[in-house]
């Protein structure tokens, strides 16, 4: 795989091999980027939950 330079908002960034860098030279696996979507993912899914159970306690019906 070739490297890749990016630029715009991810400026600084590069790809090496399967590694994401970051401009300070952290590396992120794939799999470490999939952790981190996943749980945002489900972050988002808990905020909705709680709201949906808070407005049914307080006695009106959500749809």
């Amino acid at each position: 795989m070739t490297d890749v330079d990016f630029d715009g908002d991810w400026n600084g960034w590069r790809l090496r091999g399967r590694n994401l860098v970051s401009e300070d030279g952290q590396r992120m696996t794939v799999e470490r980027l999939r952790g981190l979507m996943w749980r945002d993912k489900m972050e988002l899914l808990k905020v909705v939950v709680i709201e949906l159970a808070e407005i049914r306690h307080r006695g009106t019906v959500a749809s």
